[in-house]
Protein backbone atom coordinates (compact mmCIF):
# COMPACT_ATOMS: atom_id res chain seq x y z
CA UNK A 1 0.00 0.00 0.00
CA UNK A 2 1.23 3.49 -0.85
CA UNK A 3 -0.82 6.42 0.32
CA UNK A 4 -0.17 10.11 -0.25
CA UNK A 5 0.22 11.99 2.99
CA UNK A 6 -2.75 14.21 2.17
CA UNK A 7 -5.07 11.19 2.11
CA UNK A 8 -7.84 10.96 4.67
CA UNK A 9 -7.74 8.18 7.24
CA UNK A 10 -10.81 6.61 5.65
CA UNK A 11 -8.85 6.24 2.39
CA UNK A 12 -5.92 4.64 4.22
CA UNK A 13 -8.17 2.04 5.88
CA UNK A 14 -10.27 1.47 2.77
CA UNK A 15 -7.13 0.75 0.73
CA UNK A 16 -6.31 -1.91 3.33
CA UNK A 17 -9.70 -3.42 4.25
CA UNK A 18 -12.00 -2.49 1.40
CA UNK A 19 -15.22 -0.46 1.21
CA UNK A 20 -16.65 0.28 4.67
CA UNK A 21 -20.13 -0.42 5.94
CA UNK A 22 -22.20 2.18 7.75
CA UNK A 23 -22.95 1.79 11.44
CA UNK A 24 -24.67 4.61 13.34
CA UNK A 25 -23.68 7.06 10.59
CA UNK A 26 -20.02 6.04 10.88
CA UNK A 27 -17.82 4.06 8.52
CA UNK A 28 -17.20 0.59 9.97
CA UNK A 29 -15.12 -2.48 9.14
CA UNK A 30 -14.41 -5.90 10.60
CA UNK A 31 -11.46 -5.25 12.90
CA UNK A 32 -8.25 -6.94 11.68
CA UNK A 33 -6.67 -6.80 15.15
CA UNK A 34 -8.96 -9.43 16.70
CA UNK A 35 -11.50 -12.05 15.64
CA UNK A 36 -14.40 -9.82 14.74
CA UNK A 37 -17.77 -11.07 13.53
CA UNK A 38 -19.62 -7.76 13.62
CA UNK A 39 -17.99 -4.58 12.23
CA UNK A 40 -16.64 -2.99 15.39
CA UNK A 41 -13.84 -0.86 13.91
CA UNK A 42 -15.15 2.64 13.30
CA UNK A 43 -13.92 6.10 12.49
CA UNK A 44 -13.91 8.47 15.44
CA UNK A 45 -16.21 11.49 14.98
CA UNK A 46 -13.24 13.72 14.04
CA UNK A 47 -12.44 11.37 11.10
CA UNK A 48 -8.76 11.57 12.08
CA UNK A 49 -8.79 8.53 14.38
CA UNK A 50 -10.10 4.98 14.36
CA UNK A 51 -11.33 2.93 17.29
CA UNK A 52 -12.34 -0.69 17.65
CA UNK A 53 -15.19 -1.07 20.12
CA UNK A 54 -14.34 -4.75 20.44
CA UNK A 55 -10.63 -4.86 21.29
CA UNK A 56 -10.08 -1.18 22.07
CA UNK A 57 -7.45 -0.54 19.39
CA UNK A 58 -7.22 3.20 18.76
CA UNK A 59 -5.04 5.56 16.75
CA UNK A 60 -4.49 7.77 13.73
CA UNK A 61 -3.24 7.02 10.21
CA UNK A 62 0.33 6.61 11.41
CA UNK A 63 -0.75 4.14 14.09
CA UNK A 64 -2.76 2.21 11.50
CA UNK A 65 0.10 1.72 9.07
CA UNK A 66 2.57 1.07 11.90
CA UNK A 67 0.39 -1.65 13.48
CA UNK A 68 -0.70 -3.27 10.22
CA UNK A 69 2.82 -3.43 8.79
CA UNK A 70 4.68 -4.11 12.02
CA UNK A 71 7.05 -1.23 11.28
CA UNK A 72 8.46 1.79 13.07
CA UNK A 73 6.80 5.16 13.49
CA UNK A 74 9.29 6.74 11.11
CA UNK A 75 8.66 4.14 8.40
CA UNK A 76 4.91 4.53 8.74
CA UNK A 77 5.25 8.27 8.24
CA UNK A 78 7.44 7.66 5.19
CA UNK A 79 4.76 5.46 3.63
CA UNK A 80 2.06 8.05 4.27
CA UNK A 81 4.34 10.71 2.83
CA UNK A 82 4.90 8.65 -0.32
CA UNK A 83 8.65 8.56 0.29
CA UNK A 84 8.98 4.77 0.48
CA UNK A 85 6.93 1.62 -0.08
CA UNK A 86 7.11 -1.58 1.90
CA UNK A 87 9.57 -3.03 -0.63
CA UNK A 88 12.00 -0.24 0.25
CA UNK A 89 12.34 -1.35 3.88
CA UNK A 90 15.68 -2.72 5.03
CA UNK A 91 15.61 -6.00 6.93
CA UNK A 92 14.26 -5.80 10.49
CA UNK A 93 17.74 -6.42 11.91
CA UNK A 94 19.10 -3.35 10.10
CA UNK A 95 16.52 -0.88 11.33
CA UNK A 96 17.25 1.46 14.19
CA UNK A 97 14.30 2.10 16.54
CA UNK A 98 12.88 5.56 15.88
CA UNK A 99 12.65 8.22 18.55
CA UNK A 100 9.12 8.38 19.98
CA UNK A 101 7.41 11.68 19.20
CA UNK A 102 4.76 13.46 21.23
CA UNK A 103 1.17 12.92 20.23
CA UNK A 104 -0.95 15.86 19.22
CA UNK A 105 -2.00 17.70 22.41
CA UNK A 106 -5.68 17.91 23.12
CA UNK A 107 -7.38 21.16 22.25
CA UNK A 108 -8.03 23.50 25.18
CA UNK A 109 -11.02 22.30 27.13
CA UNK A 110 -14.40 23.85 27.71
CA UNK A 111 -14.84 27.49 26.82
CA UNK A 112 -11.11 28.30 27.01
CA UNK A 113 -10.74 28.95 23.29
CA UNK A 114 -13.78 31.22 22.84
CA UNK A 115 -12.69 33.31 25.82
CA UNK A 116 -9.09 33.33 24.56
CA UNK A 117 -10.39 34.57 21.21
CA UNK A 118 -11.97 37.51 23.00
CA UNK A 119 -8.63 38.21 24.70
CA UNK A 120 -6.87 38.17 21.33
CA UNK A 121 -9.41 40.56 19.80
CA UNK A 122 -9.12 42.97 22.74
CA UNK A 123 -5.32 42.94 22.58
CA UNK A 124 -5.37 43.54 18.82
CA UNK A 125 -7.41 46.67 19.51
CA UNK A 126 -4.96 47.52 22.28
CA UNK A 127 -2.03 47.52 19.87
CA UNK A 128 -3.91 49.99 17.68
CA UNK A 129 -4.59 52.38 20.56
CA UNK A 130 -2.80 55.67 21.11
CA UNK A 131 -1.12 54.42 24.27
CA UNK A 132 0.61 51.56 22.41
CA UNK A 133 2.81 53.79 20.26
CA UNK A 134 6.04 52.67 21.98
CA UNK A 135 5.14 49.01 21.46
CA UNK A 136 4.35 49.61 17.80
CA UNK A 137 7.73 51.30 17.40
CA UNK A 138 9.41 48.35 19.09
CA UNK A 139 7.76 45.95 16.63
CA UNK A 140 8.62 48.20 13.70
CA UNK A 141 12.28 48.20 14.73
CA UNK A 142 12.18 44.39 14.63
CA UNK A 143 11.00 44.49 11.02
CA UNK A 144 7.30 43.89 11.59
CA UNK A 145 4.85 45.45 9.14
CA UNK A 146 1.29 46.33 10.01
CA UNK A 147 -0.15 43.80 7.55
CA UNK A 148 1.85 41.01 9.19
CA UNK A 149 0.67 41.99 12.67
CA UNK A 150 -2.93 42.12 11.50
CA UNK A 151 -2.75 38.79 9.63
CA UNK A 152 -1.53 36.89 12.69
CA UNK A 153 -3.48 38.94 15.28
CA UNK A 154 -0.50 40.23 17.23
CA UNK A 155 -1.71 42.46 20.08
CA UNK A 156 -0.75 44.30 23.22
CA UNK A 157 -1.96 44.04 26.79
CA UNK A 158 -1.04 47.28 28.63
CA UNK A 159 -0.99 45.79 32.14
CA UNK A 160 -1.19 42.41 33.84
CA UNK A 161 -4.87 41.77 34.45
CA UNK A 162 -7.76 39.36 34.08
CA UNK A 163 -9.34 39.48 30.63
CA UNK A 164 -12.44 37.40 29.91
CA UNK A 165 -11.55 35.02 32.73
CA UNK A 166 -7.89 34.59 31.73
CA UNK A 167 -5.00 36.17 33.62
CA UNK A 168 -2.88 37.90 30.97
CA UNK A 169 0.53 39.40 31.70
CA UNK A 170 1.46 42.80 30.36
CA UNK A 171 3.22 42.59 26.98
CA UNK A 172 2.85 41.69 23.32
CA UNK A 173 0.37 38.86 22.76
CA UNK A 174 1.17 36.18 20.16
CA UNK A 175 -1.79 33.86 19.54
CA UNK A 176 -1.46 30.40 18.02
CA UNK A 177 -4.42 29.87 15.73
CA UNK A 178 -5.87 26.64 14.39
CA UNK A 179 -8.17 27.94 11.68
CA UNK A 180 -10.37 30.37 13.64
CA UNK A 181 -9.74 28.65 16.97
CA UNK A 182 -7.27 30.16 19.44
CA UNK A 183 -5.31 27.30 21.04
CA UNK A 184 -2.55 29.26 22.77
CA UNK A 185 -1.57 32.80 23.71
CA UNK A 186 2.12 33.48 24.21
CA UNK A 187 3.24 36.80 25.70
CA UNK A 188 6.48 38.70 25.11
CA UNK A 189 7.02 40.54 28.37
CA UNK A 190 9.05 43.71 28.82
CA UNK A 191 9.57 43.24 32.55
CA UNK A 192 9.60 40.39 35.04
CA UNK A 193 11.71 37.27 35.41
CA UNK A 194 10.51 35.52 32.26
CA UNK A 195 10.83 37.13 28.83
CA UNK A 196 8.14 34.82 27.45
CA UNK A 197 5.18 33.28 29.20
CA UNK A 198 1.81 31.84 28.17
CA UNK A 199 -1.76 32.24 29.31
CA UNK A 200 -2.66 29.33 31.58
CA UNK A 201 -4.41 26.60 29.61
CA UNK A 202 -2.58 27.32 26.35
CA UNK A 203 -1.87 24.19 24.32
CA UNK A 204 0.20 25.04 21.24
CA UNK A 205 0.12 22.23 18.70
CA UNK A 206 1.38 21.67 15.20
CA UNK A 207 3.41 24.37 13.48
CA UNK A 208 2.98 28.09 14.11
CA UNK A 209 1.95 29.67 10.76
CA UNK A 210 0.96 26.20 9.49
CA UNK A 211 -1.93 27.69 7.53
CA UNK A 212 0.46 28.83 4.79
CA UNK A 213 2.63 25.71 4.53
CA UNK A 214 2.50 24.21 1.02
CA UNK A 215 3.45 20.65 0.01
CA UNK A 216 6.52 19.99 -2.17
CA UNK A 217 8.17 23.25 -1.05
CA UNK A 218 11.11 23.43 1.41
CA UNK A 219 10.33 24.61 4.93
CA UNK A 220 12.47 26.67 7.30
CA UNK A 221 11.91 26.49 11.05
CA UNK A 222 13.04 29.06 13.61
CA UNK A 223 13.14 28.90 17.38
CA UNK A 224 10.65 31.68 18.06
CA UNK A 225 7.52 33.26 16.70
CA UNK A 226 8.96 36.70 15.90
CA UNK A 227 11.72 35.22 13.73
CA UNK A 228 9.11 33.09 11.97
CA UNK A 229 6.86 36.13 11.42
CA UNK A 230 9.75 38.15 9.98
CA UNK A 231 10.67 35.34 7.59
CA UNK A 232 7.01 34.76 6.64
CA UNK A 233 6.76 38.43 5.79
CA UNK A 234 9.94 38.53 3.69
CA UNK A 235 10.22 35.13 1.95
CA UNK A 236 6.97 33.19 2.16
CA UNK A 237 6.81 33.10 -1.65
CA UNK A 238 10.15 31.25 -1.71
CA UNK A 239 9.86 28.85 1.22
CA UNK A 240 7.45 27.64 3.88
CA UNK A 241 8.04 29.23 7.29
CA UNK A 242 7.18 28.17 10.82
CA UNK A 243 8.25 27.39 14.36
CA UNK A 244 7.40 24.82 16.99
CA UNK A 245 7.76 27.48 19.67
CA UNK A 246 11.23 26.64 21.02
CA UNK A 247 14.32 24.64 20.12
CA UNK A 248 13.56 21.95 22.68
CA UNK A 249 10.11 21.14 21.27
CA UNK A 250 9.85 18.17 18.90
CA UNK A 251 7.05 18.01 16.33
CA UNK A 252 3.85 16.28 17.37
CA UNK A 253 2.26 13.88 14.91
CA UNK A 254 0.21 16.60 13.21
CA UNK A 255 3.28 18.78 12.71
CA UNK A 256 5.46 15.93 11.50
CA UNK A 257 2.97 14.81 8.87
CA UNK A 258 2.73 18.34 7.52
CA UNK A 259 6.48 18.99 7.62
CA UNK A 260 7.39 15.76 5.86
CA UNK A 261 5.47 16.94 2.83
CA UNK A 262 8.47 19.24 2.32
CA UNK A 263 11.48 17.82 0.48
CA UNK A 264 13.87 19.68 2.81
CA UNK A 265 13.51 21.12 6.30
CA UNK A 266 15.94 23.91 7.16
CA UNK A 267 16.67 24.53 10.84
CA UNK A 268 17.77 28.04 11.78
CA UNK A 269 18.23 27.54 15.50
CA UNK A 270 20.55 29.35 17.87
CA UNK A 271 24.09 28.02 17.98
CA UNK A 272 23.91 26.99 21.63
CA UNK A 273 23.49 23.73 23.59
CA UNK A 274 19.70 23.78 23.19
CA UNK A 275 20.04 24.22 19.43
CA UNK A 276 22.57 21.39 19.20
CA UNK A 277 20.33 19.04 21.16
CA UNK A 278 17.42 19.93 18.88
CA UNK A 279 19.51 19.15 15.81
CA UNK A 280 20.42 15.69 17.09
CA UNK A 281 16.78 14.95 17.88
CA UNK A 282 15.66 16.05 14.41
CA UNK A 283 18.34 13.93 12.73
CA UNK A 284 16.86 10.88 14.46
CA UNK A 285 13.49 11.71 12.92
CA UNK A 286 14.35 12.47 9.29
CA UNK A 287 17.28 12.81 6.91
CA UNK A 288 15.71 15.87 5.27
CA UNK A 289 17.17 18.24 7.85
CA UNK A 290 19.60 20.92 6.73
CA UNK A 291 21.20 23.25 9.29
CA UNK A 292 21.60 26.86 8.15
CA UNK A 293 23.65 29.47 9.97
CA UNK A 294 23.22 33.22 9.83
CA UNK A 295 26.26 35.31 8.81
CA UNK A 296 25.85 37.39 11.98
CA UNK A 297 23.43 37.74 14.86
CA UNK A 298 22.13 35.05 17.19
CA UNK A 299 18.75 34.86 15.43
CA UNK A 300 16.96 36.19 12.35
CA UNK A 301 15.64 39.30 14.08
CA UNK A 302 19.10 40.28 15.30
CA UNK A 303 20.45 39.57 11.82
CA UNK A 304 17.83 41.94 10.37
CA UNK A 305 18.50 44.60 13.00
CA UNK A 306 22.20 44.43 12.09
CA UNK A 307 21.45 45.28 8.47
CA UNK A 308 21.14 41.71 7.13
CA UNK A 309 19.09 41.03 4.00
CA UNK A 310 16.70 38.23 4.95
CA UNK A 311 15.54 37.52 1.41
CA UNK A 312 19.07 37.29 -0.01
CA UNK A 313 20.17 35.00 2.80
CA UNK A 314 17.23 32.60 2.35
CA UNK A 315 17.63 32.62 -1.43
CA UNK A 316 21.27 31.66 -1.05
CA UNK A 317 20.39 28.74 1.27
CA UNK A 318 17.91 27.48 -1.30
CA UNK A 319 20.46 27.70 -4.10
CA UNK A 320 23.05 25.84 -2.05
CA UNK A 321 20.77 23.03 -0.95
CA UNK A 322 18.28 22.51 -3.79
CA UNK A 323 20.49 22.60 -6.89
CA UNK A 324 20.54 18.79 -7.05
CA UNK A 325 17.08 18.17 -5.61
CA UNK A 326 15.31 16.37 -8.45
CA UNK A 327 12.58 14.60 -6.50
CA UNK A 328 10.56 17.82 -6.37
CA UNK A 329 11.51 19.85 -9.47
CA UNK A 330 8.96 22.53 -8.65
CA UNK A 331 11.10 23.48 -5.67
CA UNK A 332 13.99 24.46 -7.92
CA UNK A 333 11.64 26.38 -10.19
CA UNK A 334 10.54 28.48 -7.24
CA UNK A 335 14.09 29.67 -6.57
CA UNK A 336 15.04 32.91 -8.28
Amino acid sequence: MKVEISSRLIDVITADLGTPLRRSNRSAWLCPFHEDKNPSLKLWPDDDHFKCFGCGKYGDAINWVKERKGISFREAVSILNGTITESDFPSRTDRVPSRPLPKKPKSPEGDWSPRAGLVVAQCVRGLESRGAESVRQWLLARGMRRATLERWKIGQNPKSQYLHGHYVYEGVTIPWLDDDLTISIKIRRFSGEEKYTSVTGSRPAGVYLHQDIRPAVPTILFEGEFDALLAWQEVRDLINVGTLGAAGILPDQKALIQLLRSPLIFLSYDNDPAGERALKSWQEITERIRVVRLPHGKDLTEFFEGGGDVRSWVSEQLRCHTHNLTRHPTVVENVT
